[in-house]
């Protein structure tokens, strides 16, 4: 079962991935293309526009307008609550009709655990990490949990290999491990605060600090998008055996505010109930014609089918992409 076709990716697919800077140049962490744009493509009709950033530490950028913000961690320095109370203040101020955060390692204040060994090292006196984190309410903050929005499933997660020794470190391969085991396996997108081995993970010593137990995870979830920061160098995308990578950090290595928000297009195909099968229609955009792929049902004594059809279902799936962003050195 761990290398079937996530039926959740027959429903959705990635249709853009914008981002533009000042001088309007569409580049990514990987390739330079010689293309130029104005601005972000008005939003299409049947299109959810998810907006992302990370590692804003106590920075508030522009927002561009869409449906779901996420917030990839590290919005303050070291958890403090004036700086968490700021953050959530901007939370309220922006459009998004629904807004997505998970912390990360300098959110300090929010792993109890750690906090309360570590307070000295960051704060003169010991903070009520209790309240700094009910302080967060203008937000859907997830830890280790999943939530679904327009049809969207969502998994949030904090955790990192051990880095600097601050908040959320995992030393243990194995502890990690049993992490992301708890990512559900119809997730669509994924969210945690530090990259996977081979992805957006390479430091400014040349370092990769990716997680190689998250790269095991993605691979057998296979999300639509993960998202992540962390790594402040690393900020771009990339895409992978349909996955698309994005690292949104905001910040560069210097805690400089540089890199511009990341916008992504989802297209979510129409389901319709046909008895005891469903079928996904979808209409063309340029030729008004309506084509239909028929769903095999979930049912466990289908997998074999399956798993029999599984190239002529990935085939069939489309994911065009546009990968437009900015990075600024």
């Amino acid at each position: 079962m761990g290398n079937l076709l996530p039926f959740h990716l027959k429903t959705s697919k990635v249709v853009g991935i914008y981002n533009v800077n000042e001088n309007n140049l569409m580049c990514n962490c990987l390739y330079l293309f010689g293309l130029r744009i104005k601005e972000i493509p008005e939003q299409r009709p049947g299109v959810i526009r998810i907006v992302c950033v990370s590692d804003t530490h106590q920075h508030f950028p522009e927002i561009p307008n869409g449906d779901i913000f996420i917030h990839g961690g590290d919005f303050t320095y070291d958890g403090r609550p004036g700086a968490v109370q700021d953050f959530n203040n901007w939370l309220g101020k922006l459009p998004h009709k629904h807004k997505i955060v998970i912390a990360g390692n300098h959110d300090i204040t929010f792993q109890e655990e750690y906090y309360s060994a570590k307070w000295t090292r960051f704060h003169d006196q010991k903070l009520d990490h209790a309240m700094i984190r009910k302080s967060l309410t203008n937000c859907i903050y997830l830890q280790d949990q999943s939530k679904t929005i327009e049809g969207i499933k969502f998994y949030g997660s904090p955790w990192q290999p051990a880095y600097c020794d601050w908040a959320f470190n995992i030393e243990d391969p194995a502890e990690i491990r049993k992490k992301w085991d708890d990512i559900p396996q119809d997730v669509d997108i994924l969210i945690t605060h530090g990259p996977p081995k081979g992805h957006s993970g390479i430091t400014k010593l040349g370092v990769d600090a990716g997680c190689p137990e998250l790269l095991l995870a993605i691979q057998r979830v296979k999300p639509l998008v993960h998202i992540c920061g962390h790594i402040h160098e690393g900020y771009g995308v990339s895409e992978t055996e349909g996955t698309h990578f994005i690292n949104a950090s905001s910040v560069n290595a210097a805690y400089k505010q540089v890199n511009n928000p990341i916008v992504i297009d989802i297209e979510m195909y129409k389901e319709e109930n046909t008895g005891e099968e469903k079928e996904i229609i979808k209409r063309e955009e340029n030729t008004g014609e309506e084509t239909s792929i028929k769903k095999i049902e979930r049912e466990e004594s289908t997998v074999q089918e399956l798993l029999s059809t599984k190239t002529e279902r990935e085939d069939s799936t489309l994911f065009e992409m546009n990968i437009l962003g900015s990075i600024n050195d």
